[in-house]
């Protein structure tokens, strides 16, 4: 394979899960909730509880003897914590957490993906799968369902970069793409590698003869959210075949 399309191999699926369990949990700046011990907050105004907090009362949630409190931004959370856990009125605080629900795709076949998604239902042969057996890809995905930048080269039985879910994320060599057939307009040695190199055959039509390298392909960058077929690890992302 010529050197301009070595450089590009890269690895993805492991990437975006690792990420997610990397990220730092996100929460209001500034913000704590307050859990009062055994005063209720019906004995208090807003304005005495923001003294004897000394954090101001955002809000309260009265049947559950919660308060939500700003202190300045300027504070770090873990020194807000300390000073807030330390008043004789707070049993605990903690940050105004933010949570979100899981980014799910709309691709019909997307409950068939047991290694995107598994939650014990039946593949296509009626096997039964193991629920939670999966890569979590949708706390993954909350995070990035990937970007136009990152090109991956998979290097298998080429790839169907005609599949209506894999060519959206096709690489496309512009400079072979404009050009003249039959002629190497790139001057890397392959003449119309326009969407990759096929390595058996030396030429730059890299079709899929076998189907297991689109398979691949499907897996780490089939187009997401598009309301059809499957749907890959990295919803946006450039594949070289």
């Amino acid at each position: 394979m010529r050197s301009s399309i070595k450089a590009a191999t890269s690895i993805l699926i492991l990437t975006l899960t690792l990420s997610a369990q990397a990220a730092k949990i996100e929460a209001v700046p500034g913000e704590y909730v307050v859990r009062l011990k055994n005063q209720s907050i019906s004995t208090f105004s807003k304005q005495t509880l923001t003294q004897r907090l000394g954090a101001f009362v955002k809000s309260t949630v009265p049947s559950l003897n919660i308060v939500v409190v700003k202190m300045p931004v300027v504070q770090t959370t873990d020194s807000a914590i300390k000073s807030l856990n330390k008043n004789s009125l707070v049993a605990y605080s903690e940050p105004n957490y933010i949570y979100r629900a899981n980014k799910v795709p709309n691709d019909a076949m997307y409950g068939q993906l047991w290694g995107m998604k598994n939650a014990g239902q039946k593949d296509s042969d009626g096997q039964v799968g193991i629920a939670g057996v999966d890569i979590d890809a949708e706390a993954a995905w909350d995070i990035t369902t990937g970007n136009k930048k990152t090109l991956i080269a998979v290097i298998d039985t080429g790839v169907d970069y005609n599949h209506p879910d894999i060519k959206a994320n096709i690489w496309t060599n512009a400079v072979e793409a404009a050009g003249t057939v039959g002629v190497d307009d790139d001057n890397n040695g392959v003449i119309d590698d326009i969407h990759g190199y096929n390595a058996a055959a030396d030429n730059g039509d890299p079709m899929d003869d076998q189907g297991h390298g689109s398979h691949v392909a499907g897996t780490i960058g089939a187009k997401g959210n598009d309301g059809k077929g499957i749907v890959g690890v990295a919803w946006d992302t450039q594949i070289m075949a």
